[in-house]
């Protein structure tokens, strides 16, 4: 975990983050809000982090987002990826939710992949 840490560490060094100080609704409804750009596909990414939030805030940003996804176009598509739990014992899953205009407002979610929650493995899926 300590050479991960490192790793990482090194990489903020070299790439400094930008960070906002928000809670995570209404910065995901505050960027979402923005139009969407043409050739632009907008991604949320977040890793073991929802099951630590508030059932409201919870639910404020998944409709943030889901309002987002339907306004969504092949042009300017938006993409949910996380790795989160699941229920699955021992693991969390990572999914990747994609909305391009063409299909359900609720998106197209697929599982891509199983891994242990300090990224000692990773099992892609086929």
């Amino acid at each position: 975990r300590m050479a991960r840490l490192d790793g990482a560490l090194a990489l903020a060094r070299a790439f400094p983050p930008v960070v906002d100080k928000a809670g995570a609704a209404g910065w995901l409804e505050q960027c979402l809000s923005l139009p969407p750009t043409e050739g632009v596909a907008r991604v949320i990414f977040h890793t073991v982090m929802w099951q630590y939030m508030p059932e409201a805030e919870k639910t404020r940003a998944n409709a943030a987002i889901r309002a987002a996804g339907a306004g969504a176009t092949r042009a300017a598509p938006l993409a949910w990826l996380n790795f989160e739990s699941d229920g699955e014992k021992g693991s969390g899953g990572v999914y990747l939710t994609t909305w391009d205009g063409s299909g359900s407002d609720d998106g197209t979610t697929r599982l891509l992949a199983r891994g242990d929650f300090h990224g000692r493995w990773i099992h892609w899926q086929g």
